[in-house]
């Protein structure tokens, strides 16, 4: 239950003393359970109570002053030396910087809010985010109702919501509680956009401090905003040059009543539920990013893949190695790609309230430089409704956070893409153990392998140092030490492979640890270290066979699917290094099914016995044939 409404009539109670430079009258509404106005607040649902924690008019004139009145009720406009020398009680605004560059103006300002009602414990808020309330000018990819601002930007905004906006949460929909304009706000001025920037606030969270850095750090305090407190946030805000700017800025806060301990709450924020902390994710970063998007302006050809870790706070599912974020979906947008994209669900990294999804997707770019993507997080089942009856023009739309990235789009092709030989078959050798015996043999590997083109060797048990071990933390050992044996082994001297694969056997899956997963990340990193030295030759590693469901758990499997995802995602970014995906072949993949990540039931001949059957065998011969004729020749 959002039950937001309870707030709106809060407003009519609370704005008439906060929304002015006095306070008196606060504690005349407040009994002493901390309960304000008296009003029956129990929130039967699951969900934290979203309230409007005020709106205020907004107007920067041509010279950079700044003046802005409260809404619903105030009495003064404040100049900015004014709102310096002395602040209007719960707002402060202090200006950092105004630059009129001409053909736009850049403001840079810190904005302070004070807790309305101090020492109410029972009142300690969660989440409050600070919203710029404007005008629209383009329509979101992933909702035609909502419509953003372009022409006023936040460039350091930390997210983007719909609650709140006046369109839809507003007078005609919501005829007692809804947004109305205020009797001394700029005349005629209503903003227009339905998806709005925020900054985000929090106890301990700098005026220019990132929000995800902060909040993965001190996930344990939860985004908490004690009633004592008085927290800044910067604004970098950039406007197209006219003779003034108009805007309102909306408080959007989270609570639910404490009912871990009684009334007055003592232990915060551990006294109040999970519940009351926002449902949707209100911040993400996108780290490592390794893209290779380019562009071509001489002929408009274009290619590469936009390639990032994107990490999501999210206090309502803890992620794990055998979990998705569960009830949640990501979107993301950009002129880069078609529609929507959604990449694996399964946690790369994951800790206390934050998961780290792979992102890898095939680009398209129009243009080069910087390119805008938007990152859109949807609940399932959840809506912008409440249970009191009260209307709003998006009760029906899915719950979904928003963000931007800015990834960068280079001129020309960044990678030098392997190409097969032209005087001879490519010589393809495939070092392997017991399993890939099975490929080439029982599954008819070789056969199809040769048929379609390759001079085909293979290196396995007995054949020296580089045939005996292939466990993940012999790599780096084969690939510099034992580097020229591995290349040209059974080879005229001269010759040299053109395509390497290379494969860990079953054993391998057994990941035990998060910590081992790391160690396997550096492995094979260490492995391209080395390959990106060779352009000449294609190399390809292989994921590792699954184990069956008697001879692995059910964390151990999951590891071994993300190790899989990021070798063929995020690892896989380069021109001579083209990742194969066994374990997607052999493994299963309905979170039902007891062979979750494990070796598909089809595929064995003993609960015990972790090498595929014939059928298995074969389903990878095709699959990995067809795939490398496509790397190869298409």
């Amino acid at each position: 239950m959002r039950a937001y409404p309870i707030f709106y009539l809060l407003i009519s109670l609370i704005i008439i003393n906060f929304g002015c430079s006095t306070s008196h009258g606060i504690n005349s509404i407040l009994p002493e359970t901390g309960n304000p106005a008296g009003l029956d607040i129990k929130n039967t649902g699951s969900t934290s109570i979203p309230w409007l924690g005020g709106i205020w008019d907004f107007y920067i004139s041509e010279d950079g002053q700044i003046s802005y009145s409260p809404l619903r009720h105030a009495d003064a406009a404040f100049n900015i030396v004014k709102l310096i020398d002395n602040p209007p009680f719960s707002l402060v605004v202090q200006l950092v910087e105004f630059e009129d560059l001409g053909d736009h103006t850049n403001l840079f300002f810190n904005l302070g809010i004070t807790h309305p009602v101090p020492g109410v414990t029972s009142l300690t808020m969660f989440d409050v985010c600070g919203i710029i309330l404007s005008s629209a000018d383009i329509t979101h990819p992933h909702d035609s109702t909502l419509i953003y601002p372009d022409t006023l930007k936040i460039l350091n905004a930390d997210g983007y919501t719909r609650w709140m906006n006046c369109p839809e949460f507003n007078m005609l929909s919501m005829p007692i509680f809804g947004y109305q304009p205020g009797k001394i706000g700029t005349p005629g001025f209503e903003p227009t956009a339905t998806l709005n920037p925020y900054k985000y606030y929090t106890d301990g969270l700098g005026a220019s401090d990132n929000a995800f850095d902060y909040l993965a750090l001190n996930s344990l305090d939860r985004g908490v905003y004690s009633t004592t407190s008085t927290n800044f946030r910067n604004y970098e805000m950039q406007f197209s040059h006219s003779t003034g700017l108009k805007f309102q800025y909306a408080i959007l806060v989270h609570w639910m009543p404490n009912v871990n301990a009684p009334d007055p709450p003592s232990i915060i924020p551990d006294d109040f539920p999970d519940e009351a902390n926002a449902t949707e994710p209100l911040a993400v970063s996108v780290t490592n990013d390794t893209s290779t998007m380019w562009f071509d302006p001489d002929d408009s050809s274009s290619g590469g893949n936009f390639i990032a870790d994107l990490s999501v706070i999210n206090w309502h599912t803890q992620p794990g190695p055998a979990s998705m974020m569960e009830d949640y979906t990501i979107y993301l947008y950009s002129n880069a790609w078609t529609g929507g994209v959604t990449p694996d669900m399964h946690c790369i990294d994951y800790g206390t309230n934050r998961a780290t999804f792979a992102i890898d997707i095939p680009a398209s770019p129009v243009a080069t430089g910087p390119m805008n993507i938007w990152i859109s997080i949807e609940r399932a089942l959840e809506t912008y409704s409440n249970t009191f009856g009260v209307t709003t023009g998006a009760d029906d739309s899915p719950l979904t956070a928003h963000f931007q990235y800015t990834a960068n789009v280079q001129t020309g092709s960044p990678i030098t893409e392997w190409e097969p030989p032209t005087d001879h078959d490519p010589r393809f050798v495939f070092i392997h153990h017991s399993v890939g015996s099975g490929f080439l043999y029982t599954g008819g590997m070789w056969d199809l392998l040769e048929a379609a083109g390759f001079e085909v060797h293979d290196r396995t048990y007995g054949d020296g140092w580089v045939g005996d071990n292939t466990n993940p933390n012999h790599w780096p050992i084969t690939f510099t030490t034992y580097y020229d044996d591995m290349i040209s082994w059974e080879l005229d001297e001269g010759q040299y492979y053109d395509i390497v694969a290379f494969k860990s056997c079953y054993p391998a899956s057994a990941i035990g640890s998060d910590e081992e997963l790391l160690e396997y990340y550096g492995y094979y990193e260490a492995v391209k270290a080395v390959t990106e030295a060779h352009p000449e030759t294609l190399f390809i590693p292989y994921s590792t066979p699954p184990l069956v469901p008697a001879n692995t758990d059910e964390d151990d499997a999951a590891r071994a699917r993300i190790f899989a995802n990021w070798l063929t995602g995020a690892y896989d970014d380069t021109g001579n290094l083209a990742a194969y995906d066994v374990f997607n072949i052999l493994a299963g993949d309905d979170p039902g099914s007891g062979d979750f990540n494990r070796l598909k039931y089809a595929y064995t001949d003993s609960p015990t016995n972790s090498h595929p059957n014939a059928a298995g065998s074969t389903a990878v011969a095709e699959d990995f044939t067809a795939w490398l004729v496509s790397i190869v020749w298409d």
